[in-house]
Formats: C-alpha cells, sequence, structure tokens
C-alpha cells in the first residue's frame, strides 16, 4: 500500500494505490488506486477484496497462457 504523495505514480490524480503480486509462474500485477475523486487509504476490507481479485486474475491468467500453450503446440503439429 503506498501513499502516492510519497511515491507518485505517473497517473494524474492518483492519490493512494495498491500493488498486489498474482502468484507465480505469471510475475504479473494487479494494480489498484483511489483517485482524488475519493480521496483515501485502502481499508482491511480493501486489503481483503484485493487479495481475491489477485486470486480470481492469476486463475483467469493461467487459464489464457494454458489456451496460448495448446493452440501452439496444436499449430505446431500441422
Amino acid at each position: 500500500v503506498q501513499d502516492a504523495a510519497e511515491r507518485p505514480l505517473p497517473l494524474p490524480g492518483t492519490c493512494s494505490y495498491l500493488a498486489l503480486p498474482l502468484a507465480t509462474p505469471l510475475w504479473a500485477v494487479l494494480l489498484v488506486a483511489h483517485t482524488e475523486a475519493a480521496p483515501r487509504g485502502f481499508t482491511r476490507r480493501c486489503l481483503t477484496i484485493g487479495d481475491r481479485l489477485a486470486a480470481a486474475a492469476t486463475e483467469l491468467l493461467r487459464i489464457g497462457l494454458t489456451r496460448e500453450d495448446v493452440q501452439r503446440a496444436r499449430f505446431a503439429v500441422r
């Protein structure tokens, strides 16, 4: 969790952000932010929801990568 005043992002209007790592081997990050439209920090509820979003995103990315691998293998056999 970061206060954007201390470590700003190159996104205008961001007041706080949360970087959630996605499970390996994806080497990806899910970034969520609060903007000046509704400035605030992240609550425990936000962190719980963020963890669930990261878990769901991890599974979706794994499915997508698996599909790409299968498609690549299908075309390699031809």
